[in-house]
């Protein structure tokens, strides 16, 4: 089955990441660069796009933003929203719940949609790069 999470599918990537792997550990963590620089091009449109509650004086509104962040591996990069402690209630305000009334506001995804190009330019720059630099 298909996913139906949004994202850049790159084709041939496997073979790239098995050709930098046999070059050594240094050219494994050019990958991780190139992934955790797409993902925080889509973590700065996910910030602007999160939606912030009126908040109380004991939870202050913002929270739910404050635990937007970006990560990478040499496979992927992936922004994520939300703590257990923090922003419990992440999943249902990204993808709704219809049960209480919560209308899906899915801002991850339209973060992605929105950044897609420019994290696709931005992967290919730099994959050219790096095949320059460990001359494959």
């Amino acid at each position: 089955m298909a996913s139906k999470v949004p994202g850049v599918q790159i084709t041939g990537g496997r073979e790239i990441r098995k050709q930098l792997s046999a070059l050594g550990d240094a050219a494994v963590a050019d990958l991780k660069t190139v992934n955790l620089e797409g993902a925080e091009i889509v973590l700065e449109e996910a910030i602007a796009r999160v939606p912030v509650g009126r908040g109380s004086k004991k939870r202050p509104g913002g929270n739910l933003r404050d635990t937007v962040r970006a990560s990478a591996t040499k496979t992927r990069g992936t922004v994520r929203a939300g703590f257990k402690k923090k922003a419990p209630y992440a999943g249902p305000i990204h993808f709704g719940w219809p049960d209480r009334g919560i209308a899906p506001q899915p801002f991850l995804y339209e973060a992605m949609d929105v950044r897609r190009n420019e994290v696709e330019r931005a992967y290919f720059a730099h994959i050219a790069t790096i095949k320059r630099k460990h001359r494959l």
